[in-house]
């Protein structure tokens, strides 16, 4: 038959002896009858996402009469609409139509509409992507978050921002720690980021003085190998209780850095150095102008951001490490010896480790092992997607 059936109309079929009678979906934004990709299969074919269709087509179509400027939402939505049809399965759509709902909300509720869609309508428009989909909507998430906030390079390789808007984010309840009270901790993690075992570990008074000198001069000494070329030394030691699986058991975890101000110091060389790739000669001119930057740097003077954490997971009754390890998958995931951002996604912890050229979100499990007169514990984390960093691309094409 070709017909064209609205969104509430009943199809009533004869098979055999008995009457099979079904509701046919309609989203609002396109006809079911015409559906050929396999996104608009999926809206179609779950009602829940047809609804959320209808939803978003309301909001839009309102935002679209309160806007000055049509035109840039317009565009705005193909690029959302782009992005929606990367989707594979119902949970990923879902995760993108709540997030551009809300979104549309925001518009509403703001005195000038227009004034947002410029904001994101710039010449130099950002599209975060995944590069692999396995399913989680912390990563759907994350793709929206970015694509909302617009983070220019330096951001994204040093600090990671979450929409107000997107309740689904939150950062630990960190508390700041005294590191001079937890010294022993300290020189525990130390030998871990520097991969030193017994005997090649530093006796801990030997250590510990050089390790109080570093703090009294601002700057590393010479056993301190994985200091960056800044050389500042201004270590935080911070603790968080955090759900590594929703409903799952409080662990405890410790956040440690060398350097508090080293996000907003790389912040500073990627903003006046910008990477770039190709020719010998391009590639010699940026590191030439980073090392101009460093020298005529004050770095003490920097304050604020951390670009992440090296995490650790603590046994507060014995005041004991257990180290983060990386899966054996492919793709591995985080470890102690990277700083991370840890953060949570619907009361569950994650790591997203960031550079120039993508984000790497993992997810940590607990492992317990035991036998008679023995018992472990590992923490072992796995990637679960890649978001590829942000590339210059004209919104008006």
């Amino acid at each position: 038959m070709s017909k064209l059936f609205n969104k509430h109309t009943w199809l009533v079929l004869c098979v055999m002896s008995g009457i099979i009678i079904t509701q046919l979906a309609e989203a609002a934004s396109f006809d079911c009858a015409k559906a050929g990709t396999k996104v608009e299969h999926i809206i179609c074919d779950t009602p829940e996402i047809s609804k959320l269709d209808d939803e978003l087509q309301f909001a839009y179509d309102k935002a679209l009469k309160e806007a000055s400027d049509s035109q840039g939402l317009v565009q705005l939505q193909r690029n959302w609409m782009r992005l929606r049809n990367e989707c594979a399965n119902p949970a990923c759509l879902e995760s993108k139509y709540l997030n551009r709902i809300d979104y549309f909300g925001k518009l509403s509720t703001t005195s000038t509409s227009s004034e947002i869609v410029a904001q994101a309508n710039q010449r130099n428009v950002l599209d975060f992507r995944l590069r692999n989909d396995n399913g989680w909507a912390v990563c759907y998430d994350m793709i929206m978050n970015l694509n909302s906030m617009q983070p220019d390079i330096p951001s994204f390789a040093t600090e990671l921002v979450f929409n107000p808007k997107m309740k689904q984010f939150s950062w630990p309840d960190w508390q700041e720690l005294n590191v001079l009270d937890y010294l022993d901790v300290v020189y525990e993690i130390e030998n871990e980021l520097m991969h030193l075992r017994p005997p090649k570990t530093m006796p801990f008074e030997e250590w510990k003085k050089k390790y109080l000198a570093n703090i009294q001069a601002g700057a590393a000494g010479d056993f301190a190998v994985l200091a960056r070329a800044s050389a500042v030394w201004r270590p935080r030691l911070r603790m968080a209780s955090v759900r590594l699986e929703k409903n799952g058991r409080l662990e405890t975890v410790l956040g440690y850095v060398r350097n508090r101000d080293e996000a907003e110091w790389q912040k500073g060389i990627y903003t006046a150095c910008p990477p770039e790739y190709g020719s010998h000669e391009v590639e010699q001119r940026v590191r030439e102008c980073r090392r101009d930057y460093i020298n005529r740097m004050n770095y003490k003077s920097l304050t604020g951001l951390s670009q992440g954490d090296h995490i650790f997971f603590f046994i507060s009754e014995t005041r004991s490490l257990r180290p983060l390890n990386s899966g054996r998958d492919p793709d591995g995931g985080a470890s102690s010896v990277n700083s991370e951002h840890l953060f949570l996604h619907n009361g569950s912890a994650y790591l997203g480790f960031a550079d120039i050229t993508a984000m790497q979100i993992s997810r940590v499990k607990r492992k317990d092992y035991s036998r008679p007169g023995w018992s472990a514990t590992n923490y072992v984390s796995t990637s679960i997607c890649d978001i590829t960093a942000p590339y210059p691309r004209n919104s008006k094409e």
